[in-house]
């Protein structure tokens, strides 16, 4: 999970309050709606940059400045539905967030480092949250959704980052 910053206003989670995962495992999908209590109706969202948009969705340009807030389906490229499964909707379109790196550094950033480490174009983003829940909106919720809901394994709750591995209880 991530949280830092202003909550986001809106339909969808835009990165300060949201949950991130790996998009080359088609599972991911699966563990999500089993933790998040949620249907498959409610997909993934593929998080890139601008620089790595062309290559996974049909059609997307730079003035598609809808395609910021994920309100814009594409259909993705084959590299991009063989490179990240669960980022891809079953009709083989998806709805993803073009981060621009000087918009949002911190979310921008997380998304280059992860591109840098794994070499997959886009990583996915659902809104931190259980199903029927509001999205979090301070520190306290993300440490509740964290702690007590389930919602993820790992915590970065700017500047600090807590993992289940690591002992911690609520409190401490």
């Amino acid at each position: 999970g991530l949280a830092y910053g202003r909550k986001e206003f809106g339909p969808r989670a835009l990165g300060h309050r949201s949950l991130l995962a790996e998009a080359r495992d088609r599972s991911v999908n699966e563990r999500f709606n089993a933790r998040l209590r949620r249907t498959e109706f409610m997909p993934l969202a593929p998080a890139t940059l601008p620089g790595e948009a062309g290559r996974c969705f049909r059609g997307w340009r730079e003035d598609h400045v809808a395609s910021q807030y994920m309100t814009m389906c594409y259909d993705v490229t084959e590299e991009f539905r063989e490179l990240c499964p669960a980022a891809v909707h079953i009709d083989g379109t998806a709805r993803p967030q073009v981060v621009l790196e000087d918009s949002d550094d911190l979310y921008a950033l997380v998304i280059r480092r992860y591109i840098e480490r794994t070499g997959l174009p886009a990583l996915v983003n659902t809104s931190f949250n259980a199903h029927g829940a509001p999205i979090v909106c301070s520190a306290k919720d993300a440490w509740r959704a964290f702690f007590e809901q389930d919602c993820c394994d790992v915590l970065a709750l700017y500047p600090l980052i807590f993992s289940r591995s690591d002992g911690r209880t609520p409190g401490q």
